[in-house]
């Protein structure tokens, strides 16, 4: 059976909160420009790699963002910015999401990197101003997707900026307090999470390991690809 990895999405994936203001023609653009390229670098692409061969059995979106088509747009730059894309439905979309409208007109839905994405309102969740994060959400969508749940949260890695979600203590009471995995910036008074601008300084080591391990060696990571070359010009701008 293969690793999953459970990502947050504001600055986690992405700096959410140096967005400017963004309609359908430079969504994408200004998405690109926010994304957190050490986060593709280290885990994402390796991780997308060996989704291939099951290695990793799913990459899924976990957030408190309820904003569903603005997540469901971070999927898709990151397919393209990966030159990955989830081999199931995008089964995280609901009958709004199935269609995506530009000027008035219908278009198809978006191509997803992430196999789930689950959301604040999601119907699974509880209906509470600060939703936890928990094991059974991800056992949730590991089951939507037809996956083994055995042995899920030895299998389980979760990104996020914020240190204090349920899913924190789950694992650490099985002694996989490494599988959670919270971004750091380079800036201390910035507190955790990825800022553009900043470095990302979070140590990746325990994934990094783990899907070296899946790959039945310890072979360095790939050179930055210069599709990633160009992320980085890009976010610079």
């Amino acid at each position: 059976m293969g690793l999953v990895l459970v990502f947050d999405m504001d600055q986690t994936i992405i700096d959410t909160s140096s967005l400017k203001e963004m309609n359908d023609q430079n969504f994408a653009d200004e998405i690109k420009k926010s994304l957190n390229v050490d986060l593709i670098d280290k885990v994402l692409r390796p991780a997308a790699e060996q989704r291939k061969n099951r290695n990793v059995d799913a990459i899924v979106m976990l957030t408190n963002n309820s904003d569903k088509i603005f997540a469901a747009w971070v999927s898709k730059v990151l397919a393209d910015v990966l030159e990955s894309r989830s081999k199931y439905e995008p089964m995280y979309m609901n009958q709004e999401l199935n269609v995506f409208y530009t000027n008035s007109k219908p278009r198809k839905s978006l191509e997803s990197f992430f196999d789930f994405i689950m959301w604040r309102d999601h119907s699974s969740r509880p209906d509470i101003e600060d939703t936890p994060k928990t094991m059974q959400d991800v056992k949730y969508m590991i089951e939507k997707l037809l996956l083994p749940i055995a042995n899920l949260e030895k299998r389980t890695y979760f990104f996020d900026d914020r240190a204090d979600h349920l899913i924190r203590g789950e694992l650490d009471k099985l002694g996989l307090g490494d599988h959670y995995i919270i971004i750091e910036s380079n800036l201390p008074e910035l507190g955790p999470g990825f800022s553009k601008g900043h470095a990302d300084i979070t140590d990746y080591t325990p994934i990094i390991k783990a899907l070296s391990n899946k790959r039945g060696g310890s072979r360095k990571i790939r050179k930055v690809c210069k599709k990633t070359r160009k992320l980085r010009a890009i976010r610079k701008q």
